[in-house]
Protein backbone atom coordinates (compact mmCIF):
# COMPACT_ATOMS: atom_id res chain seq x y z
CA UNK A 1 0.00 0.00 0.00
CA UNK A 2 2.65 2.74 1.08
CA UNK A 3 4.72 1.52 -2.21
CA UNK A 4 1.81 1.91 -4.39
CA UNK A 5 0.91 5.09 -2.41
CA UNK A 6 4.65 6.72 -3.50
CA UNK A 7 4.65 5.11 -6.45
CA UNK A 8 1.10 7.67 -7.18
CA UNK A 9 2.85 10.40 -5.95
CA UNK A 10 6.24 10.42 -7.77
CA UNK A 11 3.78 10.03 -11.40
CA UNK A 12 2.03 13.11 -10.29
CA UNK A 13 5.11 15.11 -9.41
CA UNK A 14 6.47 13.72 -13.10
CA UNK A 15 3.20 15.49 -14.74
CA UNK A 16 4.00 18.73 -12.57
CA UNK A 17 6.93 18.93 -13.64
CA UNK A 18 6.17 18.36 -17.46
CA UNK A 19 3.46 20.72 -16.77
CA UNK A 20 6.14 23.41 -15.49
CA UNK A 21 8.24 23.00 -18.19
CA UNK A 22 5.95 23.56 -20.74
CA UNK A 23 5.41 26.95 -19.69
CA UNK A 24 9.06 27.68 -18.96
CA UNK A 25 9.41 30.14 -21.99
CA UNK A 26 12.84 28.90 -23.97
CA UNK A 27 13.12 26.06 -22.05
CA UNK A 28 15.31 23.07 -23.21
CA UNK A 29 13.38 20.32 -21.67
CA UNK A 30 10.05 21.51 -22.90
CA UNK A 31 8.56 18.93 -25.67
CA UNK A 32 8.35 21.42 -27.77
CA UNK A 33 11.42 22.62 -27.67
CA UNK A 34 13.23 18.91 -27.08
CA UNK A 35 12.14 17.85 -30.73
CA UNK A 36 14.34 20.90 -32.65
CA UNK A 37 17.44 19.02 -31.11
CA UNK A 38 16.77 15.78 -33.37
CA UNK A 39 17.41 17.79 -36.64
CA UNK A 40 20.94 19.19 -35.40
CA UNK A 41 21.75 15.48 -34.26
CA UNK A 42 20.78 13.86 -37.33
CA UNK A 43 23.01 16.78 -39.59
CA UNK A 44 25.55 15.86 -37.12
CA UNK A 45 25.31 11.86 -37.46
CA UNK A 46 25.63 12.55 -41.59
CA UNK A 47 28.65 14.37 -40.89
CA UNK A 48 30.56 12.39 -39.12
CA UNK A 49 29.37 9.53 -41.15
CA UNK A 50 30.39 10.86 -44.20
CA UNK A 51 33.87 11.42 -42.87
CA UNK A 52 34.02 7.75 -42.19
CA UNK A 53 33.16 7.08 -45.73
CA UNK A 54 35.42 9.19 -46.96
CA UNK A 55 38.32 8.19 -44.63
CA UNK A 56 41.30 6.97 -47.02
CA UNK A 57 41.40 3.67 -45.14
CA UNK A 58 42.99 1.86 -48.41
CA UNK A 59 45.78 4.26 -48.15
CA UNK A 60 46.17 4.04 -44.20
CA UNK A 61 49.72 2.48 -44.75
CA UNK A 62 51.16 4.90 -46.72
CA UNK A 63 49.88 7.60 -44.33
CA UNK A 64 50.62 6.24 -40.80
CA UNK A 65 53.43 3.50 -41.50
CA UNK A 66 56.23 5.87 -41.01
CA UNK A 67 54.68 6.79 -37.76
CA UNK A 68 53.30 3.20 -36.53
CA UNK A 69 56.52 1.17 -37.76
CA UNK A 70 58.42 2.99 -35.14
CA UNK A 71 56.65 1.52 -32.79
CA UNK A 72 56.83 4.89 -30.74
CA UNK A 73 60.47 5.68 -32.08
CA UNK A 74 61.90 8.79 -33.27
CA UNK A 75 59.70 10.63 -35.59
CA UNK A 76 60.42 13.44 -38.16
CA UNK A 77 59.67 17.13 -36.15
CA UNK A 78 58.46 20.35 -37.66
CA UNK A 79 58.44 23.56 -36.85
CA UNK A 80 58.56 24.11 -33.24
CA UNK A 81 57.88 20.69 -32.44
CA UNK A 82 60.71 18.80 -31.26
CA UNK A 83 61.61 14.94 -32.33
CA UNK A 84 60.20 12.35 -30.12
CA UNK A 85 62.85 10.19 -28.02
CA UNK A 86 63.65 6.91 -29.53
CA UNK A 87 60.94 4.51 -27.04
CA UNK A 88 58.40 7.25 -26.17
CA UNK A 89 54.77 7.37 -27.98
CA UNK A 90 54.35 10.52 -29.98
CA UNK A 91 52.03 13.09 -28.18
CA UNK A 92 48.48 14.17 -30.60
CA UNK A 93 50.32 17.60 -31.27
CA UNK A 94 53.61 15.28 -32.78
CA UNK A 95 51.23 13.09 -35.08
CA UNK A 96 49.13 16.04 -36.66
CA UNK A 97 51.92 17.56 -37.14
CA UNK A 98 53.75 14.79 -38.97
CA UNK A 99 54.23 14.97 -42.91
CA UNK A 100 52.16 11.67 -43.43
CA UNK A 101 49.28 13.32 -41.48
CA UNK A 102 48.93 16.83 -42.39
CA UNK A 103 47.97 16.83 -46.12
CA UNK A 104 45.13 13.89 -46.25
CA UNK A 105 43.27 14.39 -42.66
CA UNK A 106 43.39 17.80 -42.49
CA UNK A 107 41.98 18.50 -46.01
CA UNK A 108 39.57 15.51 -45.31
CA UNK A 109 38.10 17.24 -42.64
CA UNK A 110 38.57 20.89 -44.13
CA UNK A 111 36.85 19.86 -46.79
CA UNK A 112 33.08 18.77 -45.13
CA UNK A 113 34.05 21.94 -42.46
CA UNK A 114 31.68 24.57 -44.46
CA UNK A 115 28.94 22.03 -45.89
CA UNK A 116 28.15 21.16 -41.86
CA UNK A 117 28.85 24.67 -40.51
CA UNK A 118 26.38 26.17 -43.29
CA UNK A 119 23.70 23.42 -42.36
CA UNK A 120 24.39 24.32 -38.12
CA UNK A 121 24.41 28.26 -39.00
CA UNK A 122 20.51 27.49 -39.98
CA UNK A 123 19.53 24.66 -37.35
CA UNK A 124 20.98 27.36 -34.92
CA UNK A 125 18.64 30.23 -36.05
CA UNK A 126 15.69 28.87 -36.21
CA UNK A 127 16.06 27.46 -32.59
CA UNK A 128 17.21 30.89 -31.16
CA UNK A 129 14.10 32.12 -33.19
CA UNK A 130 11.61 29.81 -31.56
CA UNK A 131 13.04 30.43 -28.23
CA UNK A 132 12.64 34.24 -29.09
CA UNK A 133 8.98 33.61 -29.86
CA UNK A 134 8.49 32.05 -26.54
CA UNK A 135 9.68 34.40 -24.57
CA UNK A 136 7.81 37.32 -26.27
CA UNK A 137 4.52 35.36 -26.14
CA UNK A 138 5.76 35.26 -22.37
CA UNK A 139 5.78 38.76 -22.13
CA UNK A 140 2.82 39.62 -23.71
CA UNK A 141 1.14 37.48 -20.50
CA UNK A 142 2.97 38.49 -17.82
CA UNK A 143 4.44 41.55 -18.39
CA UNK A 144 0.80 43.39 -18.80
CA UNK A 145 2.24 46.67 -17.58
CA UNK A 146 4.96 47.08 -19.70
CA UNK A 147 5.78 47.25 -23.55
CA UNK A 148 6.66 44.76 -25.68
CA UNK A 149 9.89 46.54 -27.74
CA UNK A 150 10.19 44.12 -30.44
CA UNK A 151 7.39 42.61 -31.73
CA UNK A 152 8.72 40.66 -34.60
CA UNK A 153 11.56 38.26 -34.91
CA UNK A 154 14.50 39.45 -33.86
CA UNK A 155 16.43 38.32 -37.09
CA UNK A 156 19.57 40.70 -36.86
CA UNK A 157 20.78 39.36 -33.32
CA UNK A 158 19.41 35.61 -34.78
CA UNK A 159 21.61 35.38 -37.53
CA UNK A 160 24.66 37.19 -35.81
CA UNK A 161 24.53 34.79 -33.29
CA UNK A 162 24.37 31.81 -35.13
CA UNK A 163 27.04 32.67 -37.62
CA UNK A 164 29.29 33.14 -34.70
CA UNK A 165 28.57 30.20 -33.00
CA UNK A 166 28.67 27.98 -35.36
CA UNK A 167 31.99 29.23 -36.78
CA UNK A 168 33.49 28.70 -33.54
CA UNK A 169 31.72 25.59 -32.97
CA UNK A 170 32.91 23.98 -36.16
CA UNK A 171 36.41 24.74 -35.77
CA UNK A 172 36.36 23.43 -32.17
CA UNK A 173 34.51 19.79 -33.97
CA UNK A 174 37.55 19.75 -36.70
CA UNK A 175 40.27 20.58 -33.59
CA UNK A 176 38.73 17.42 -31.53
CA UNK A 177 38.24 15.14 -34.61
CA UNK A 178 41.89 15.51 -35.07
CA UNK A 179 42.94 15.12 -31.63
CA UNK A 180 40.77 12.05 -31.27
CA UNK A 181 41.85 10.52 -34.59
CA UNK A 182 45.76 11.12 -33.13
CA UNK A 183 44.83 9.67 -29.85
CA UNK A 184 43.79 6.41 -31.59
CA UNK A 185 46.88 6.46 -33.62
CA UNK A 186 49.24 7.15 -30.30
CA UNK A 187 46.93 4.23 -28.70
CA UNK A 188 47.85 1.99 -31.47
CA UNK A 189 51.50 2.84 -30.97
CA UNK A 190 51.64 2.20 -27.55
CA UNK A 191 50.02 -1.50 -28.19
CA UNK A 192 52.23 -2.40 -31.11
CA UNK A 193 48.55 -3.24 -32.58
CA UNK A 194 49.76 -2.75 -36.40
CA UNK A 195 48.55 -1.23 -39.33
CA UNK A 196 45.37 -3.23 -40.08
CA UNK A 197 44.11 -2.94 -36.27
CA UNK A 198 44.45 0.96 -36.29
CA UNK A 199 42.19 0.69 -39.60
CA UNK A 200 39.78 -0.79 -37.65
CA UNK A 201 40.23 0.85 -34.45
CA UNK A 202 39.79 4.76 -36.70
CA UNK A 203 36.07 2.84 -37.79
CA UNK A 204 35.58 2.51 -33.85
CA UNK A 205 36.08 6.15 -33.45
CA UNK A 206 34.37 7.89 -35.90
CA UNK A 207 31.61 4.99 -35.08
CA UNK A 208 31.49 6.90 -32.12
CA UNK A 209 31.33 10.36 -33.19
CA UNK A 210 28.34 9.35 -34.80
CA UNK A 211 26.38 8.08 -32.16
CA UNK A 212 27.14 9.71 -28.80
CA UNK A 213 29.24 12.95 -29.59
CA UNK A 214 26.27 14.04 -32.26
CA UNK A 215 23.90 13.30 -29.40
CA UNK A 216 25.86 15.91 -26.76
CA UNK A 217 27.05 18.44 -29.55
CA UNK A 218 23.09 19.04 -30.48
CA UNK A 219 22.20 18.77 -27.00
CA UNK A 220 24.48 21.22 -25.76
CA UNK A 221 24.01 23.04 -28.92
CA UNK A 222 20.21 23.27 -28.62
CA UNK A 223 20.19 24.82 -25.18
CA UNK A 224 23.02 27.36 -25.67
CA UNK A 225 20.65 29.08 -28.37
CA UNK A 226 17.57 28.73 -26.26
CA UNK A 227 19.34 30.19 -23.37
CA UNK A 228 20.68 32.99 -25.52
CA UNK A 229 17.07 33.86 -26.85
CA UNK A 230 16.36 34.28 -23.63
CA UNK A 231 18.56 36.75 -22.22
CA UNK A 232 17.91 38.63 -25.61
CA UNK A 233 14.54 39.19 -25.21
CA UNK A 234 14.54 39.52 -21.54
CA UNK A 235 15.52 42.65 -22.18
CA UNK A 236 13.17 43.39 -24.85
CA UNK A 237 10.46 42.52 -22.72
CA UNK A 238 11.39 44.37 -19.36
CA UNK A 239 12.14 40.96 -17.17
CA UNK A 240 14.51 41.77 -14.40
CA UNK A 241 15.54 39.20 -13.05
CA UNK A 242 16.31 35.09 -13.57
CA UNK A 243 16.73 31.87 -11.37
CA UNK A 244 18.90 28.74 -12.47
CA UNK A 245 16.56 26.03 -12.86
CA UNK A 246 17.77 22.79 -12.63
CA UNK A 247 17.19 19.54 -14.13
CA UNK A 248 18.86 16.14 -13.41
CA UNK A 249 21.64 18.17 -11.76
CA UNK A 250 25.56 17.61 -11.29
CA UNK A 251 27.19 19.16 -8.41
CA UNK A 252 27.65 22.87 -10.59
CA UNK A 253 24.50 23.10 -11.57
CA UNK A 254 23.11 22.25 -7.81
CA UNK A 255 24.98 25.26 -6.16
CA UNK A 256 24.13 27.62 -9.36
CA UNK A 257 20.08 26.59 -8.13
CA UNK A 258 20.73 27.10 -5.13
CA UNK A 259 21.80 30.63 -5.63
CA UNK A 260 17.96 31.62 -6.25
CA UNK A 261 16.73 34.64 -7.61
CA UNK A 262 19.27 36.87 -9.05
CA UNK A 263 19.25 40.46 -11.34
CA UNK A 264 19.18 39.51 -15.03
CA UNK A 265 22.87 41.10 -16.31
CA UNK A 266 24.84 39.26 -13.50
CA UNK A 267 26.72 36.46 -14.12
CA UNK A 268 26.99 34.59 -10.82
CA UNK A 269 27.43 31.38 -11.58
CA UNK A 270 29.92 28.86 -12.40
CA UNK A 271 30.36 26.13 -15.32
CA UNK A 272 32.16 23.01 -15.07
CA UNK A 273 35.74 24.45 -15.74
CA UNK A 274 35.12 26.69 -13.08
CA UNK A 275 34.23 29.84 -15.54
CA UNK A 276 31.99 32.73 -14.45
CA UNK A 277 28.64 32.23 -17.15
CA UNK A 278 25.10 34.15 -16.92
CA UNK A 279 23.47 31.22 -17.79
CA UNK A 280 23.25 27.94 -19.12
CA UNK A 281 24.67 25.01 -20.28
CA UNK A 282 26.99 24.76 -17.41
CA UNK A 283 28.62 21.67 -19.36
CA UNK A 284 27.45 19.61 -22.25
CA UNK A 285 24.54 17.85 -22.57
CA UNK A 286 23.02 20.20 -19.73
CA UNK A 287 19.83 20.49 -19.21
CA UNK A 288 18.99 23.69 -17.20
CA UNK A 289 17.08 26.20 -17.97
CA UNK A 290 16.50 29.97 -16.88
CA UNK A 291 13.23 31.05 -15.46
CA UNK A 292 12.20 34.71 -15.90
CA UNK A 293 11.62 36.90 -12.67
CA UNK A 294 10.10 40.68 -12.37
CA UNK A 295 12.14 41.87 -9.26
CA UNK A 296 10.56 44.47 -7.51
CA UNK A 297 12.00 47.75 -8.14
CA UNK A 298 13.26 49.67 -5.67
Amino acid sequence: MVTSLKESLWVELDELLKVIEAFLPANPQAAENDKLTKPVEKDLRDYFRTLEQAFPYSDVLAIFGPIVATQGGQTESRGSHKAEKPGSIPSPATIMEADPWDEPIGLLINAFSKQIQSRLTGRLLNIYLTGSAQMIEWGRTKTTDRPIFNEGPPMRQAFEYADARCARLVTQMDTETKNRLAKVVGDSIRDKEGIPNLARNIRNEFSDMTKYRSETIARTETADALEQSFMDRSHDIGVTGKRWITTDPCDVCMANGNLGTVPLDEAPYMDVWGGSIERPPAHPRCRCALAPVMLEEG
